[in-house]
């Protein structure tokens, strides 16, 4: 569960600080900032499905700028910076539950090999399914 603290800026212009439970207070949201832009465009009267016009709001957040877009088709769309900012690595052995796949509903047990965990610009790629369907928490 996280708590987001908003203050205006100016025109399309917040501040954002993010306390996360268990984390405390973090350099950024991504989720939440995209959530306050939404929100604060509909205060303000603004909403890209109604008048076919994008909407944007910067977003002010101790790790930086960030630039929240929402289309008319409800895509939202965020820029900003993106570093790494810390790097894990975990044996599976450890592991206790085996892995559910959201998807499909199938369970699978963890990987039998090392994962190594990066908070930061990396995705998830195809031939590392198991990243999607086996979350650390």
């Amino acid at each position: 569960m996280n708590v987001e603290f908003v203050v205006d800026r100016g025109p399309r212009h917040v501040a954002l600080r993010v306390h996360e439970r268990g984390s405390g207070e973090t350099r950024s949201c991504g989720t939440g900032a995209c959530a306050v832009a939404v929100a604060t465009a509909r205060r303000d009267g603004a909403d890209p499905a109604v008048t076919g016009t994008p909407v944007t709001y910067t977003v002010e957040v101790p790790g930086g700028t960030l630039v929240i877009t929402e289309r008319p088709d409800g895509e939202i769309e965020m820029t900003g910076p993106a570093v790494i900012v810390a790097e894990e690595s975990s044996n599976p052995s450890g592991w206790r539950t085996p892995c559910a796949d959201r998807s499909t509903g199938s369970v699978s047990q963890p990987p039998d090999r090392p994962v190594v965990i990066s908070a930061g610009p990396k995705r998830c790629s195809p031939s590392r399914p198991w990243r999607t369907r086996c979350p650390m928490a």
